[in-house]
């Protein structure tokens, strides 16, 4: 949750009338982010991999929503390991 944080940082480094300009880009940039990680990202990130440090696509578009992983979540959902990734 360091968005707003983020966002008043970048805001404070442009002119006065540009403000509130830099706080929705800053909100919008990282809603684009987080639908780009859940999509494609954490597949790639953490997939099945094709070569060594590269995953596949397997979980693209979240197929992984029923996959229980017994190494990145033995007791819960992988989507919740997925957004908790997305925080980083």
């Amino acid at each position: 949750l360091m968005t707003p944080a983020l966002a008043f940082f970048y805001g404070g480094m442009v002119d006065r009338k540009n403000v509130l300009n830099q706080l929705f880009l800053s909100f919008i940039c990282m809603g684009i982010v987080i639908v780009q990680w859940v999509l494609l990202g954490f597949s790639f990130a953490f997939g099945q991999p094709v070569s060594e440090g590269f995953g596949s696509f397997d979980w693209a578009v979240l197929r992984f929503g029923e996959i229980q992983n017994s190494y990145y979540s033995p007791t819960y959902p992988l989507l919740t390991f997925c957004m908790y990734q997305a925080t980083f």
